[in-house]
Parts: structure tokens; sequence; C-alpha cells
């Protein structure tokens, strides 16, 4: 509106001009043709001209108006267009300068640097003047050398050379030497006569990018060779990632695993609690260790010590879990021997007398406290000294571990067997009498002296069984078992003595 009012404030001065100058011309007309023409008074000139001078003096008059109006008018559309076009210009200059990017124009035959924005200058750390008219490898690369093909992949000669569009990956050098990593586009521009003059050079830091890049290569790299499984689930638990050692383990295949779920490794050792707690504690933020007995898809079980922790976004919002586990599968294993070793009987892999005596305490402390029934067998191989005499220890070991193998066949899954020392074993009957214990003993009686020991020949075993009485200790009941089996030696061997205790034989 403003324009508009300034445009027509112009070309009105200027038609009043035009009309000022058409008067002046009509007054000194009207002086020379009463001077120098037709002799009449100036007055008579001025006012009443004849029909000729009033047409001429009317023409020149408007002529002068409408100059002034056309010259108002170019003169006004003028100044617009250089407004305009400085607005334009400044416009343009305040979007170069605002740009993120470091922006420079470059001059296509010599490769000189016509412009630069603010960016640009900030990001290299170098001033207007030092750039402007210096090469563009001048300005970014290290001692100044050409960056061209094939050794440097150089955008701005593929622009030129290709007049089109070219995106590349390319290094700078700020001007205290730092070396910084761009994605640099090149867009050529061309004259009126379709030459390419000059070039837009657009360079957009990626340093922290590649930084980041790098190091989360080397924890994918540390994460997929870690020697310990890693899963990656996602808050409902379908796994996103599993690493080489999870595969080693588990024998299950990165597509398999993947999009599945981990109740795929349940081998049901564990009840829903277990997982109750399990979940209720990840879920709430927290970490949560503990062993588990899961299976492999071989159907093989195996022991993995497993932390799960849980992953948060920008936000604190739970989205993801990362389990690693340490398989412990020949830990367990060798401990499990070591427990074995200590409560077996290395040559008959029963029990020794240590874990016997462990079972026989808490049986009579159960037996006294609820009034339980208990027996106990004691019995030992007849002669025995005899066989390792004649026949060697390794037949003398033949046959303690012939004899052991014949009794468990005999007894019942609930009864205790153990190697008590020598060629003497006893024999736990838990919730049995007397009677009850003396059957066992009869039958694993026959299955010795039915038994054919090679070299050995016939062997028989002679046995004692005693009952548990309210009050009795764990030695007053050895020692009662231990006497009927010195009886049934006194006896002729090859029998089974049972007497309750406090009879006497």
């Amino acid at each position: 509106m403003k324009e508009k009012i300034l445009k027509l404030d112009l070309t009105y001065k200027l038609a009043l001009s035009g009309a000022a100058l058409g008067l002046c011309f009509w007054i000194l007309d009207s002086v020379l043709d009463s001077v120098f023409f037709s002799g009449r008074p100036f007055a008579d000139e001025l006012l009443r001209p004849e029909n000729m001078c009033v047409w001429m003096r009317i023409f020149v008059w408007v002529s002068f108006i409408a100059f002034g109006i056309i010259t108002g008018t170019v003169v006004s559309r003028t100044r617009r267009s250089d407004k305009e076009r400085r607005s334009a210009a400044n416009f343009a200059a305040t979007v170069f300068n605002s740009m993120h990017d470091a922006i420079s124009l470059i001059n296509a035959a010599d490769h000189r640097i016509v412009d630069v924005n603010e960016a640009f200058l900030k990001e290299l750390g170098v001033k207007r003047e030092d750039v402007l008219g210096k090469t563009c490898y001048e300005v970014t690369q290290e001692k100044g050398t050409p960056c061209m093909p094939p050794d440097k992949p150089c955008p701005l000669h593929d622009a030129v050379s290709c007049g089109k569009y070219t995106v590349y990956e390319h290094v700078h050098y700020k001007a205290d030497g730092e070396k910084a990593f761009f994605d640099v586009s090149v867009q050529p521009v061309k004259n009126g006569n379709g030459s390419i003059n000059q070039v837009i050079h657009i360079s957009r830091n990626v340093t922290e990018r590649k930084i980041t890049e790098a190091r989360m290569q080397k924890l994918s790299t540390a994460v997929e060779s870690a020697a310990d499984p890693i899963i990656i689930t996602d808050r409902e638990g379908v796994i996103e990632y599993v690493n080489a050692s999870f595969e080693k383990l588990t024998g299950y295949s990165k597509e398999e695993a993947v999009g599945n779920n981990p109740k795929m490794l349940k081998s049901g050792s564990h009840d829903r609690q277990f997982y109750k707690e399990l979940w209720e504690t990840i879920l709430s933020g927290r970490v949560y260790r503990n062993m588990f007995i899961n299976k492999k898809k071989n159907g093989e079980l195996y022991y993995d010590e497993c932390t799960i922790a849980p992953l948060f976004d920008a936000n604190g919002t739970l989205t993801h879990f990362v389990a690693t586990a340490k398989d412990l599968t020949l830990q367990k294993q060798l401990e499990e021997k070591l427990r074995k070793s200590a409560e077996h009987d290395f040559l008959t892999n029963i029990y020794n007398r240590r874990k016997f005596y462990e079972i026989l305490e808490n049986e009579v402390e159960r037996a006294n406290r609820h009034s339980r029934q208990l027996s106990i067998t004691m019995f030992d191989i007849d002669h025995f000294k005899a066989v390792n005499d004649t026949f060697g220890h390794d037949k003398g070991d033949y046959v303690l571990k012939t004899v052991a193998g014949i009794v468990e066949e005999s007894i019942r899954k609930t009864d205790i067997f153990a190697r008590y020392g020598g060629e003497e074993f006893v024999i736990l009957a838990p919730e049995t009498d007397l009677e009850g214990a003396a059957g066992i003993a009869e039958k694993s009686r026959n299955s010795i002296e039915s038994f054919d020991f090679d070299y050995a020949g016939k062997l028989t075993a002679s046995f004692g069984v005693a009952s548990f009485e309210k009050g009795m200790t764990a030695d007053k009941l050895v020692q009662e078992a231990d006497r009927l089996l010195y009886l049934a030696k006194n006896n002729g061997r090859n029998r089974v003595e049972r007497l309750k205790t406090g009879q006497k034989a």
C-alpha cells in the first residue's frame, strides 16, 4: 500500500511539473509572438491567442503533462524492481547463511570459491577473506592437495564432467588440521547458454555419526564375538537378536531363534513361581540373576547362570531386555562328580559310610518325632578274605561290585543302600518293620547265594536285621544290627538273624 502511495506521489509530482512547464511554454510563446511576430499586445496573445497558436500551445502543454506521468510511472516501477531485487537478494543471503550445512559456490572452470555461507566458515574454522578466490582443495584438503579420481573421488569434478547432481562421502581438513567426514552433494549450475559455469557445493558434517558408527561396529563385533551367549528381546519377550555363542550352545540358528520366545529353551525344571518372579523383577526395571536349567535343540539339558537387564529408551520407557548367560554345565557336572565322590563309594558306586550316617541321623530323628517304623540290615560276604588271598584283589573288587549290583536289584527304591567298609554293607529301610526288612534281607541273601561269581564260584553272605525303638540313637541302631550280623556268622553263616532290640540271642 505504501509503495502504491509513493508511486502515485511521484507520478503526480511529475505530472504537475509537466503542467508547469507547459504553462511556462504558453507564456514564453505569447511573449515571442507579441514582440516578434503578430505585434499584438501581450495580454491578447496570452489570453486570446489565434486558433493556430492555441492548438499548438495546448498540444505542448498536454505533452509535458503526459511526459511527467510516463516518467513518474517508469521511475516508480524501476525503483520498485530494484527494491524487489534487493529484497530477494537479502532473502537469499539470509537463507544461504542460516543453513546449517556448509555451502560454497564454486567456479566450474578453475574450481575457485566464489562465495561461502557462515556454516562453511564455522565448520572449517576459516575466515571469508582467506577462502574467496582459492580453489576448493586448497581450503578443504590436507596441504592443499587436489582430490582427483581415482585415488580420491572428487564430487566437484564428477558433477562438472557428468553434468548432473552428485553425492559422495568426503574427507575435509579444517584450518587446524583436524580431519572431518562430510556427506557432500554437488549441483551443477548452467548459464543461459546451457554451459555449466558454477557448482553449488553442500557439505554436511557426519563426523559424530561416523564415530558413533565405529563405536557401534566395535560393540556389535564384541557382542557377536562374545564367548557367552547373548539374547536381546523386546518387552514382550520376542527374540530380536542372538549371538554366535547362543547358536553354538543351544543348537538353534539365528533364523530359528529370532521371532521366537526364550520359552523354546524351557526344560520343565522350573515351576511357574520361578518365572513369575523373573517377570516381576525385570518388568519393574530391575536386573534379574539366577541359575537356569535349560534344554538344547537336541534335548540335552544344560546349566546357565543368566543375568537379564532391562533396556530403556531416551524417554525412560522400558523397550527391551538383554540376557547374558554363562554356560556352567561343565562346572555343574564337575560339582556333581565331586559331590558324588564325596557321597558314594568309588568302587561300587553306592553310598559310602559318611553319606549313610547322614541319612540315618535324619531318619532316626524323623522316626523319633513321628513314631515311624525304621529297620536296618547289615551284611558282609562270607569268607571274603579267602577270595582276595586266592584270586587277588582285582577279583575281590569284582565280587564287591557284583554283590552291590545284586543287592540293588533286590531292594526297593525307597531303601538306602551303602558300603559300610571292606566287605560289609548296610541297608536302611524307612517305614518298614522288622519282618519287612528281614524279607528284603532274605531276598538279597538268596540272590547272592544263587549267583555264579566266575573264578570265585559260589559265595554267600550273612545278614543281621534290627528294628528301631523310640528313643534309640543312630549309633545304637547300627550296633544292634552289627551284633545280629555277627550272630548270623556264629550260627553258621549264609543266614539272616533278626531280633527285636532288647531281645537276647
